[in-house]
Formats: structure tokens, C-alpha cells, sequence
């Protein structure tokens, strides 16, 4: 896990924290795996796509998920094993947030173009 100084406290609070809405989707997931829920939940949210290694974040944004979870801190995230059960919890994750795929061949990009998320605004 990498610590990067450039950011502040105030950005990782910012940037890493959960609504109410949020929490309470979290803790559907299996205990073990709520803090990597929670990392995605705001990856998500701020880059616009999930992380393929939540391990690289910087120590104190892992620090901050597991205190607001009431988790302990630990030094790595359990990472979903089972396929099927990632994938079911990166569909979860999508849906909560509200990201629906975006199929870019309609937009007359070719039919070859892969599709893509994007999120849906609602007010």
C-alpha cells in the first residue's frame, strides 16, 4: 500500500466516505468483504470505475474505511475470491450507484465498439 502526501485529510474524507444510503447497501455484503465494498462504493463515485487492486490506495484512505465501517485496521483488503461472488457484488455496486451500460455502436461508433458505463442522473 502506497501513502501519498499530496493528499489531504480533508480530500479523503471527502472523497472516501459513505451516505447513509451507501452504509446501509455495505453491510448487505459479507463482513469480509464490506471494506472492499466500501473502497468501490467511492472509487466508483469518484473515478468512475472500479479498482482492480484496492491494496495500492494509500494506507490512511483503508485506515479511514475501516474506522468508519467499526472495522479493524488492517493491512490488506480481502478481495472477493469466487468470480461469481465479484461479479455479483460489482453488478450490486453498479446498480446502487445507479450506472447502467451505455453501448457506444448506437451512437454510430461501429458495431465493434464495447460497451461502456455510464451513469444515469436522477433527480
Amino acid at each position: 500500500m502506497k501513502q501519498q502526501p499530496r493528499l489531504s485529510e480533508d480530500e479523503i474524507i471527502r472523497d472516501w466516505s459513505l451516505s447513509t444510503d451507501d452504509s446501509i447497501f455495505i453491510k448487505k455484503f459479507r463482513k469480509q468483504y464490506q471494506l472492499w465494498g466500501f473502497l468501490q462504493v467511492c472509487a466508483l463515485r469518484l473515478f468512475g470505475q472500479l479498482l482492480d487492486n484496492p491494496n495500492s490506495l494509500d494506507t490512511r484512505i483503508i485506515g479511514h474505511a475501516c474506522k468508519l465501517l467499526g472495522l479493524d485496521i488492517v493491512g490488506t483488503v480481502n478481495i472477493p475470491m469466487r468470480d461469481a461472488t465479484k461479479t455479483d457484488y460489482k453488478k450490486s455496486i453498479f446498480l446502487h450507484l445507479n450506472f447502467k451500460p451505455f453501448n457506444l455502436s448506437g451512437a454510430g461508433c461501429g458495431s465493434s465498439a464495447s460497451p461502456v458505463l455510464r451513469r444515469v442522473w436522477s433527480e
